[in-house]
């Protein structure tokens, strides 16, 4: 199974972002401000993304 590798991108794009979400929110649990800022500049970029052509 051939990934393509615009595909394989956005994966690792993903899995980076979800990564520094969980590290903010474990590292720094009383930053909600900031997670919030954080959580509004990826957001429109995941739901603009077409994971699946």
């Amino acid at each position: 199974m051939k990934i393509e590798k615009q595909t394989l991108i956005l994966l690792l794009l993903f899995v980076v972002t979800a990564a520094m979400l969980v590290f903010v929110a474990v590292h720094d649990p009383y930053a909600e401000r900031s997670r919030n800022e954080i959580m509004h500049l990826i957001l429109p970029l995941m739901s603009g993304v077409p994971f699946f052509n």
